[in-house]
């Protein structure tokens, strides 16, 4: 724990010494600025002046800034995560449906070819009309 010793001079030939312990931290630097901030604010207090303390103020806004980006941070990864795993859903989606387009096309090449096979086995004239509309020509 740190302690702050403040001289107050209390006329010419008294002076008091006020201490100040700042509350225990796991940092040296954060005691010491708060047993100084203690003996700031008792002082102002006893001796009715008002003292701003701008370090401290500005380490508040900016911790309060800080804790703000780091909140928006986390969501804004919590966020990322989610839409990288939708896209890999979709990803993953989207190529089984090309390759079941693949699959669909191959077995339609198939069977136009079974097609155009029976139409000519009935038929060589239609044979030959068959290489040129392969479509149309299984309709007569």
């Amino acid at each position: 724990m740190f302690s702050c010793d403040v001289e107050v001079p209390r006329s010419n030939r008294f002076m008091e010494i006020i201490t100040c312990h700042g509350a225990p931290f796991s940092e040296a630097n954060q005691t010491q600025e708060d047993a100084a901030y203690v003996a700031i604010k008792r002082l102002s207090n006893e001796l009715g002046f008002e003292v701003r303390d701008v370090n401290l103020e500005d380490k508040k806004y900016y911790k309060n800034l800080y804790d703000l980006i780091h909140d928006e941070h986390l969501e804004l990864q919590d966020e990322y995560e989610m839409l990288n795993s939708d896209f890999e859903l979709l990803k993953k989606s989207y190529n089984f449906l090309i390759e079941e387009k693949k699959q669909i096309v191959n077995a339609l090449k198939e069977i136009k070819e079974s097609i155009g096979r029976c139409c000519a086995s009935i038929s060589p004239l239609m044979l030959i009309r068959w290489k040129k509309n392969p479509v149309d020509n299984c309709k007569d």
